[in-house]
């Protein structure tokens, strides 16, 4: 069977992306960094999985039964390099830490860890809630200017989405196949 590329995102409202799409304009325009495209901007709950389409559709069936979550206010803060403490290689919006996120994302894996399928989570994984904006390697670019960006602005999370990625050599395309409101 094939096996498809499939995680799990927060999406973020449009008018967050817009706001978020205005700071950033400069950075963009002046830097020559794989920018991720808006459409493809989320938060991680779950990084991805290669499944079939019957563990596709199995993690959607099982998410559907297993709403627990309440909607919750996310609030960002600041756009840096990164990751922090590690040699720079991204561009993050980083999130405040956020109880009802983390609590959302254990709510999903716990779900789907009770079935029979194949989960692989990194649990190494750094607790850091943010939002890459770009890539980029330091031996292709060379050094660059950069500030960190305040930008305080927050948003209802009211959904999250099963998404499938087809990696291409010019970036990720990404599908939503389900969505699930939070209660």
């Amino acid at each position: 069977m094939i096996k498809q590329r499939i995680f799990i995102a927060l999406p973020l409202p449009e008018t967050f992306k817009q706001e978020l799409e205005m700071v950033l304009e400069k950075e963009v325009q002046a830097l020559n960094l794989r920018w991720v495209p808006r459409q493809n901007w989320h938060l991680t709950l779950l990084a991805p999985q290669y499944w079939n389409e019957a563990e596709t559709n199995l993690a959607i069936e099982t998410l559907r039964n297993n709403r627990k979550s309440k909607a919750f206010s996310l609030e960002s803060e600041k756009i840096i390099l990164a990751p922090p403490n590690k040699e720079k290689r991204m561009v993050w919006l980083v999130f405040k830490n956020s109880v009802e996120f983390f609590n959302l994302q254990k709510n999903i894996v716990n779900a789907l860890l009770g079935k029979e399928f194949n989960l692989e989570i990194n649990l190494r994984q750094e607790k850091i809630l943010h939002l890459t904006l770009a890539r980029f390697d330091l031996r292709k670019t060379g050094k660059f200017k950069f500030e960190e960006k305040i930008f305080n602005q927050s948003f209802l999370a009211d959904k999250f989405e099963l998404w499938q990625s087809v990696l291409k050599p010019e970036g990720a395309e990404y599908q939503s196949l389900a969505s699930f409101e939070l209660l």
